[in-house]
């Protein structure tokens, strides 16, 4: 028989929908893991599907009926989100499940010091378990550099300027109306939704923390089409790399670079993420998968909820 395990979940924005589609559309999570939503906390009230209790942006009503089994932090930002981090931590062994990589990359240690069991997959590279990857193979593989694509919607404008010619404007676009992009895109241009992704994966050493303004960022709001249409003809691709090492002195930076087609980047086309990590006992390995829209970042929350449960 299905263990049942009431879930609280903070946000009804595309991915905090995408998770819910996934409950009803799955039923059971996995084997012996039945996860239902039985409270969805919203900042607007008239936006909670039906049978939910709605509220406006308040962990209070989820805390208060003490039913939650796993808390499900879907809401994007820090200020709203911090608070249910604090709300969480009065909660013995609930675990906390989130999506949010600026929340991680600003307070994640705060969440680690009051003992609070964070997962976070979803916060990185959407379905990608890149998170998984890093941080349970450091301690015995002594992981120390990790690169590549982790942006997927900056990587699919970028195929677009390069393939079929678009400038970075009407790509964008392109990407809105697809749903690979918010409507306010300027954190993709600008690079530094890769830098909060960058800051989250390059924490994964003990003790270390890395705060994305301390990172060196150059988004792809300088390139231009004749730029890719060059890259094209020497046989290269534009992509939009995250690199950082702890090997010695900590170096980490996001900015556009000409990679060889021949590379194992340069196969990460469209909305898909790619991700180099290499250590003194694995070597090196890739992890590829798709990243923009909500389904996969649902998806990944999913997983997390399930090794909570």
């Amino acid at each position: 028989m299905a263990r049942l395990v009431p879930l609280a979940i903070l946000g009804y924005g595309t991915v905090g929908r995408g998770v819910l589609e996934a409950l009803h559309a799955k039923g059971a999570l996995a084997p012996g893991v039945d996860a239902r939503a039985c409270t969805v906390c919203t900042r607007c009230t008239g936006s909670a599907p039906s049978r939910t209790h709605r509220s406006r942006a308040s962990f209070a009503l989820a805390r208060s009926e003490k039913r939650s089994g796993v808390v499900v932090e879907v809401m994007g930002g820090t200020s709203a989100a911090r608070c249910a981090v604090h709300a969480s931590c009065g909660l013995a062994s609930t675990p906390f499940v989130t999506a949010n990589k600026v929340l991680l990359s600003c307070y994640g240690p705060e969440a680690r010091l009051c003992g609070l069991g964070v997962l976070a997959e979803a916060a990185v590279a959407g379905g990608l378990p890149v998170i998984a990857v890093a941080h349970r193979c450091t301690p015995a593989a002594g992981l120390s550099h990790a690169a590549g694509v982790l942006n997927s919607t900056a990587n699919w404008v970028l195929t677009s300027m390069c393939r079929y010619g678009l400038p970075l404007r009407r790509a964008m676009l392109e990407a809105i109306a697809r749903g690979y992009a918010e409507a306010d895109c300027a954190c993709d241009v600008d690079g530094t939704d890769a830098a909060q992704k960058l800051a989250v994966l390059g924490s994964w050493c003990p003790g270390a923390h890395i705060m994305p303004r301390s990172l060196y960022t150059e988004g792809m709001r300088g390139v231009r089409t004749q730029e890719c249409a060059c890259a094209l003809a020497l046989g290269l691709d534009v992509k939009l790399l995250s690199l950082v090492s702890h090997g010695g002195a900590m170096v980490a930076q996001v900015r556009p670079f000409m990679a060889s087609s021949r590379c194992p980047v340069a196969c990460g086309v469209g909305v898909t993420n790619a991700v180099f990590l290499a250590g003194d006992s694995t070597g090196a390995m890739w992890l590829y998968g798709r990243g923009a829209g909500r389904r996969p970042t649902a998806a990944a929350v999913c997983s997390d909820v399930v090794a909570a449960a």
